[in-house]
C-alpha cells in the first residue's frame, strides 16, 4: 500500500475512532477526576495512534475501519460500552486492591487509574471491533469471485 492509499485512510480512521467515544465518555466522566483525565487522554491518544499505524496496511486496515464501524453503531444501545467497563473496573480494581465498597465512587482516580481503565476498557472494545472486523471479512471474502474464471471462492465453492 502506498503512502497516498494509507493516508486515505486515516481520516476515515480518526471518524471511525472518534465516533466510538461518545458512549465511554460519557460513562467515563461519571467516575473520572481532575487526575484521571490526563490518564485517560494518554490512552485515547495512544489507541488513536495504533488506529493510525493499522490501517496502513491493507487487510488490517480494512478489519479495524468495519469492525470500529460496528462497534460504534452498537452505541445505540451501548451494552458492549458498559460491559467493557464494568471488566476494566474489575479488573483494575483488583490490580489496584480496591475494596470492593471503595472503587471508584470513594476515590479520587490517579493518573493511572485513568490510564489503566481507559485502556482496558478500550482494549476491550478493540478486541470486539477486530473479531466483528475479521467476521465482516470472512464473510466478505466468501462472495468475491476471483480475476479469472468467474468461480466462487470460499463457503459456497463446489
Amino acid at each position: 500500500m502506498t503512502t497516498r492509499e494509507s493516508t486515505r485512510r486515516s481520516l476515515p480512521w480518526t471518524l471511525v475512532f472518534f465516533a466510538n467515544l461518545v458512549a465511554p465518555a460519557f460513562f467515563g466522566s461519571i467516575v473520572v477526576t481532575a487526575d484521571g483525565r490526563l490518564g485517560v487522554l494518554t490512552a485515547v491518544a495512544g489507541y488513536w495512534v495504533l488506529g493510525l499505524l493499522a490501517v496502513r496496511h491493507d487487510y488490517l486496515g480494512r478489519v479495524v475501519l468495519k469492525g470500529g464501524t460496528a462497534v460504534g453503531l452498537s452505541q445505540l444501545c451501548p451494552v458492549l460500552q458498559i460491559v467493557a467497563g464494568c471488566f476494566a473496573l474489575r479488573v483494575w480494581g483488583d490490580i489496584a486492591g480496591w475494596k470492593p465498597g471503595q472503587m471508584v465512587w470513594n476515590r479520587p482516580l490517579s493518573w493511572l487509574d485513568g490510564f489503566a481503565l481507559t485502556g482496558l476498557t478500550g482494549g476491550a472494545l478493540l478486541a470486539m471491533a477486530l473479531a466483528a472486523g475479521a467476521a465482516g471479512q470472512a464473510v466478505a471474502g466468501c462472495f468475491r469471485r476471483p480475476a479469472t474464471g468467474g468461480q466462487t471462492r470460499g463457503l459456497l465453492a463446489a
